[in-house]
């Protein structure tokens, strides 16, 4: 495994519907040392989120459509410190408190850029106990 600092990278749980979009941020993210679980649907995401205990969960709520919010309160009864950034247009139908509460630390409005992504994502990595402090709200 890849590291950069004398902690290792974090695994990241990436939910999108469309294969090319999945493809390109498994690419990516996994070119800058990171461990990758990519899921194309809501079931997918529960299955990876339950054997690999991802520290974070980059989801597009487009794919999970009206599921979204129930994948995200699952994700989190499956694995209660986990981190979560959303993207898509679907972002902006979570209320922020509703989105505070489910633990929604990062919104990205697509189009979004890969530099922007993965400085979140590798931020969001390194910062300790972000993701539980979240779920305790």
């Amino acid at each position: 495994m890849q590291t950069t600092s004398c902690h290792p990278r974090p695994a990241i749980l990436v939910v999108d519907q469309e294969p090319a979009i999945l493809r390109l941020l498994y690419m990516v993210l996994t070119d800058r040392g990171l461990i990758v679980y990519p899921a194309a649907t809501a079931a997918q995401a529960l299955e990876l989120c339950q054997q690999h205990w991802p520290a974070i969960a980059l989801v597009d709520l487009e794919c999970a459509s009206s599921e979204g919010r129930s994948l995200l309160a699952d994700l989190r009864r499956i694995h209660p410190g986990i981190r979560f950034c959303v993207m898509g247009a679907g972002w902006d139908t979570l209320a922020p408190e509703e989105g505070r509460r489910l633990g929604v630390g990062h919104y990205f409005a697509k189009p979004l850029t890969l530099q922007q992504l993965v400085e979140t994502l590798e931020r969001v990595g390194d910062t300790p106990d972000m993701g539980s402090a979240a779920g305790n709200g």
